[in-house]
């Protein structure tokens, strides 16, 4: 099931009625709440994430395999559940959910099947992986140097709320695609929704932070950010409105996989959109994509912290590797060409730009 763009364009004039005070018209900003949870809704229209004054947004107990990155354009939410839904992973762009100007309050994720990181299980690598990750002591007052972190070149200069801490912990390798969308290098992702999957499927190997990484021999002598020729054609054909009833207008001798790539690209106009999260251009067909898991943590203030007795505090002294992985957050990253990938030359400016777990020596 799913919600057209038609169906949630009338909220953009959503306007409350002023109260009267005194006989004066008293003024005050609009406060809209979305409740969609257990409607068995698979898709989102990008309509939804041009609502300016959304404040609360309940996706609860649906059937989401993926999340658009325009949700990341909802700046003034204040409330947002996406549990008991089969995400994998959440798209890059929900970060600015968390940037200085944000609002969110809550934030509700689990449970879902998201991938977990899979870190070295020898028997002389667990003290270190342990220390990556954040396991043991966390009595440190630095970061411990060597930690696992990830490249991102374009986080340097981002500021996060106060309400909040994020720190990246790890990432896949990095996956590159041909012009069509098919892998032709990097890891596979498991299928969760294949007979038969368990949680063992969840896990993805993590990359070495200090490995570096290239990209398949290209047919030129050097590589291009310009796209291809299916790309600006798949644009072109998004901006025409019959692009929904293209795949059946499309001759017999056409290739096989170009009405896959009209259904994609229809999908993803619906959706509102896909930016490279590199240099932020648009793109339909990805050529590279990789998993970073973030902890997303709440920084509670002295009278919540002083009400939680529990011992599944999360603000307790002791963590088990199971606490640690859950609470990795999964975020999917997409590039539009094999150039927007990270390299090994941005590495040295990471222990400046971000968090990371403190640890023992």
């Amino acid at each position: 099931m799913t919600l057209s763009n038609a169906t949630i364009r009338p909220l953009a004039t959503f306007t409350p009625v002023p109260p009267v005070i005194q006989g004066v018209f008293s003024q005050i900003e609009p406060d809209l709440k979305i409740f969609l949870a257990a409607n068995a809704l698979t898709a989102l229209p990008g309509e939804l994430f041009k609502l300016e004054y959304l404040n609360v947004l309940s996706l609860r107990a649906n059937l989401f395999r993926e999340l658009p990155p325009a949700i990341g354009n909802l700046h003034n939410l204040k409330e947002l559940n996406i549990s008991q839904n089969r995400l994998r992973y959440l798209p890059f762009e929900i970060l600015d959910l968390f940037s200085a100007n944000s609002r969110l309050e809550n934030l509700q994720l689990h449970p879902n099947p998201f991938y977990e990181a899979k870190f070295p299980t020898a028997d002389e690598e667990m003290e270190e992986v342990h220390y990556k990750i954040g396991l043991g002591s966390q009595t440190r007052t630095r970061p411990r140097r060597g930690a696992i972190c990830c490249v991102l070149p374009d986080l340097g200069r981002r500021s996060w709320h106060p309400r909040w801490k994020l720190t990246c912990k790890a990432r896949t390798e990095i996956r590159y695609f041909d012009t069509n969308g098919r892998l032709v290098k990097g890891p596979e992702f498991p299928d969760l929704s294949a007979r038969g999957s368990s949680s063992v499927h969840k896990s993805l190997p993590v990359a070495d932070a200090n490995s570096t990484y290239s990209p398949p021999p290209s047919r030129g002598n050097h590589l291009s950010r310009a796209p291809s020729l299916l790309e600006v054609s798949l644009n072109a054909c998004s901006k025409n409105p019959q692009l929904a009833n293209l795949p059946s207008l499309l001759p017999e001798d056409s290739p096989v996989n170009l009405p896959g790539l009209l259904v994609k690209a229809a999908a993803n106009k619906e959706a509102g959109g896909s930016k490279c999260t590199i240099c932020k251009r648009n793109f339909i067909v990805p050529r590279i994509e990789w998993i970073e898991w973030w902890e997303i943590a709440k920084i509670l203030d002295h009278k919540t912290i002083a009400g939680m007795a529990s011992a599944a505090s999360p603000l307790r002294q002791k963590e088990n590797e199971r606490d640690v992985l859950e609470s990795m957050v999964p975020l999917i990253r997409r590039g539009c060409s094999w150039l927007c990938a990270p390299g090994k030359e941005e590495a040295g400016n990471q222990e400046e730009t971000l968090d990371v777990m403190d640890v023992d020596e």
